[in-house]
């Protein structure tokens, strides 16, 4: 049995390509329906305690979007009850409103997971602080305003405005 770590089940690692229908055109085991596609990662999540969950439920990194793929995760989010997770963090570069999702993907976790939601996707203070507010999720994940700002929880708390990221500043992380 294995101990904490965060198990990612998003952005395109082998376990979302088992719920996404782009990656598993072929009818084995593992594939051809919502209850077989998410079968391999319930069986991880039986072996794991203390764990907590990475899910991307349209993170397409390249492939196709497929609305079926809402039929997999509206399986999954709900068995997901059963399991002991520190929290479910949801995978997303934007957190925007899906219109085949109700909401955003931290929205629809929401709805389905009873469990700790961390929202993650392009957040700053102020948008996490309304996510919060609204109750769509417990925990934000700020990575960007981090990376501009390394003195970023100095410059919320004394209310000082932020550096803007920009992508050319993982450059000198090199």
């Amino acid at each position: 049995m294995v101990q904490g770590f965060t198990q990612v089940a998003a952005n395109g690692y082998l376990l979302d390509q088992f719920l996404l229908w782009d990656t598993k055109g072929h009818k084995d085991q593992w594939g051809g329906s919502e209850e077989n596609m998410a079968h391999i990662l319930l069986e991880v999540l039986d072996a794991v305690t203390q764990v907590g969950l990475r899910l991307s439920p349209v993170g397409y990194l390249h492939l196709e979007h497929d609305e079926r793929g809402r039929a997999v995760f509206d399986y999954l989010l709900p068995k997901l009850n059963h399991y002991p997770f520190a929290y479910v963090h949801t995978g997303m570069l934007e957190d925007t409103p899906y219109p085949h999702l109700g909401g955003t993907v931290t929205q629809y976790i929401r709805r389905l997971y009873d469990g700790t939601v961390i929202a993650c996707g392009g957040y700053d203070t102020d948008s996490g602080r309304q996510v919060l507010q609204q109750g769509d999720a417990d925990l934000i994940a700020i990575v960007r305003p981090l990376f501009a700002n390394p003195d970023c929880i100095e410059k919320v708390r004394s209310n000082q405005s932020l550096t803007s990221y920009s992508a050319d500043m993982l450059d000198t992380l090199i």
